[in-house]
């Protein structure tokens, strides 16, 4: 109990700063609480734990230099975001050729993100703040130092070649979350379902479920399940940077760790809040995303 109300500390502490009276009246409401239920000492380290979580929402490495060497990490047809030395940037680049991984030093000019918002539009600057992208780069020139040798992009499109447009949308949103438009995709995005087409955890647990089973029918319980987890982890490698995927696959990893090697020292609440609090300290920003 005590990691996880730690766990929901620090995650209000990380949210305070982009919705600060909505969440500071939340965090008065939850120290209230604890107080009640748990008494001062509780209440102190819940307290702590959100002053915690709040300076470290605002950590934004930010630095200005002639070139940017760094990694990929998210590619679109027209951009992709760049992690140079722990800063995000944005890079225009239209119809490139880049890929997930690959290393690269760019020389350009860094000014802040300037996107036009229409009225009812989708805020697109305010999409990638929730990112922890901050800036843009504007190349003026792009040098690949080395290319990642598993083409992760090539190899979606490879796989999604097979299938016509109206199957390729579904099955890629669903797999990758990356599948196209299509007459049935659009129809369930106008009917806020598109959600459905998405590499979910949903679909990502209900698979390691399915396959435990089979699994365990000719294995001892320990081997099926480090089994499975393997074989999530080479899928995972395809759905960079889908953060829902790879919270499914580290909280297995976490609870076999628990029930194998520790013996179940710690309850199922307390693995999953460990976890939650492993992926903060490494990206605060996902305290903003919905998976």
């Amino acid at each position: 109990m005590i990691i996880f109300l730690f766990f929901l500390s620090f995650y209000l502490g990380n949210v305070l700063t982009y919705s600060i009276f909505l969440f500071i009246g939340i965090a008065l409401v939850f120290l209230f609480f604890v107080y009640k239920r748990f008494k001062r000492p509780m209440a102190l380290l819940c307290l702590g734990g959100i002053v915690l979580g709040l300076g470290y929402s605002f950590i934004k490495p930010t630095y200005s230099k002639k070139s940017y060497s760094g990694i990929v990490y998210t590619i679109k047809e027209n951009y992709f975001l760049f992690n140079s030395g722990g800063e995000r940037l944005y890079v225009y680049s239209k119809g490139h050729s880049y890929d997930l991984g690959d290393y690269l030093t760019i020389s350009g000019k860094k000014e802040e993100l300037d996107f036009t918002v229409l009225e009812s539009g989708f805020d697109f600057k305010s999409y990638l703040n929730k990112k922890g992208v901050f800036s843009s780069l504007n190349p003026k020139h792009i040098e690949v130092k080395w290319h990642n040798f598993i083409r992760i992009n090539e190899s979606r499109e490879k796989a999604l070649s097979r299938f016509n447009q109206e199957e390729r949308s579904i099955v890629g949103a669903i797999l990758f979350s990356d599948g196209g438009e299509s007459a049935t995709s659009e129809s369930l995005t106008n009917l806020h379902l598109a959600r459905f087409l998405s590499a979910s955890g949903l679909y990502i647990s209900l698979f390691a479920l399915g396959l435990n089973y089979l699994l365990k029918l000719f294995l001892k319980d320990k081997h099926a399940e480090i089994i499975t987890i393997s074989l999530l982890a080479i899928y995972l490698v395809f759905t960079i940077p889908k953060f829902s995927v790879f919270r499914v696959v580290f909280l297995l990893l976490l609870k076999w760790i628990n029930k194998h090697p520790l013996k179940k020292k710690f309850t199922y609440l307390e693995v999953v809040s460990f976890g939650g609090l492993i992926c903060l300290l490494f990206d605060h920003f996902l305290a903003l995303q919905d998976s």
